[in-house]
């Protein structure tokens, strides 16, 4: 799952109010959110705005260098997204600080530390793949509350396996593969997952 941290800076003499929240977030998982409610309580327009990560730990994966907001009016509030990835390298447990600098035009500078502690999934789970229906590809995201033996197989709706996307030993945590259908027919197809005692089966669906 997904985490979404928001926090907010308040551009109050160059100031802001700063939390000291843990957020947990799991191994292995993508596309988690840093929200960043930056609010203009100035007399005037704050133009430029710019904010990067300026240090991080080495199991945290940044997606984006940095992120700009042209200006905030007086009184107004603009939302900034930092998005991250969690490796599976990482064991249960481990602290981490993300910290973050923005700034402005006139090099005004302002810092915020993000806490994170890893934690493991509390259950096994196949999601529904996404996009669905799909053409050519599809992406199919899992998750392991312990460590497994993981066989991840799709089959046509006669039973017979088309495709093993993946079959291996794998930490516990979050995972995504990716199924590519350009060489199959249009159709409904089903996937489905083994680990340990976890069996699972999902139907999705080829449109070209």
């Amino acid at each position: 799952m997904k985490a979404v941290i928001t926090i907010t800076l308040l551009f109050l003499q160059i100031t802001f109010i700063q939390s000291q929240t843990i957020h947990k977030v799991v191994v292995g998982s993508v596309e988690n959110k840093i929200a960043i409610n930056l609010r203009n309580t100035n007399a005037e327009k704050i133009e430029e705005i710019r904010a990067r990560v300026i240090s991080k730990p080495e199991w945290i994966e940044m997606m984006d260098e940095e992120i700009i907001i042209t200006e905030i009016d007086r009184t107004q509030t603009e939302k900034l997204v930092i998005r991250f990835n969690i490796s599976h390298s990482v064991e249960e447990s481990e602290k981490g600080i993300i910290q973050i600098e923005v700034r402005d035009k006139i090099g005004r500078r302002w810092n915020k530390e993000i806490q994170i502690l890893t934690s493991l999934p509390e259950h096994y789970e196949l999601k529904q793949n996404y996009p669905n229906p799909f053409n050519p590809a599809t992406k199919i995201k899992f998750s392991l509350a312990k460590e497994s033996k993981v066989l991840i197989k799709v089959s046509n709706i006669l039973g017979e396996t088309v495709k093993v996307l993946k079959e291996e030993m794998l930490k516990a945590g979050e995972y995504e593969v990716e199924f590519d259908g350009r060489e199959l027919s249009s159709g409904i197809y089903f996937y489905s997952i083994e680990a340990g005692d976890f069996k699972s089966v999902k139907k999705m669906m080829l449109m070209k």
